[in-house]
């Protein structure tokens, strides 16, 4: 395999000290990759074959405060097409980040973290043949619907009590 890729990339801090706010930092971020001579297993054999061009984007906003507190929002998009087999759609497009970390006491975060994940399709081989065998051509696309993953907690941290000066508890809870 052999792989080219251009990529740029613009950063931006500012509101720095303003008010309760401590800094806004912002990225965008865009990457082109051409992948060539690449590896595919096919009955156990490997061959060099195909190419494929991946676009990618990326931003992220990042806001802290001066109480420690902070919140975060990210967006990712990627779009690859096979030259052989067409567009790549057993990876979602689409995925949406959104978290925060809320300073309640100083020494007591409350923490959350939500990912949105775009649709996927999935494509499989369905039984056609006797033996509950499948053809080469005998394939079929699900469509995997988008999901959403949520992370919630609290992280006791600094207790201003000397034998736990450095003890830290998280706790957290997943959907």
């Amino acid at each position: 395999e052999t792989s080219r890729s251009i990529e740029g990339e613009l950063n931006l801090v500012t509101l720095q000290d303003v008010g309760p706010i401590s800094k806004l930092y912002m990225r965008a971020d865009y990457s082109y990759s051409q992948l060539r001579n690449m590896i595919e297993s096919i009955a156990g054999q490997y061959f060099n074959r195909g190419s494929q061009n991946v676009h990618s984007v990326e931003f992220l906003s990042r806001l802290e405060l001066n109480n420690r507190s902070s919140f975060w929002l990210a967006y990712y998009y990627v779009s690859a097409v096979d030259e052989r087999y067409g567009p790549i759609r057993y990876n979602a497009n689409h995925i949406l980040n959104a978290a925060f970390s809320l300073r309640l006491l100083p020494w007591l975060d409350v923490t959350s973290n939500l990912t949105a994940v775009g649709p996927r399709e999935d494509p499989n081989r369905f039984s056609d043949l006797p033996n509950d065998q499948a053809s080469m051509s005998s394939v079929v696309v699900d469509r995997l619907d988008p999901y959403f993953l949520w992370r919630a907690g609290v992280l006791v941290h600094d207790v201003p009590v000397n034998v736990l000066r450095d003890f830290e508890l998280r706790i957290f809870g997943d959907n």
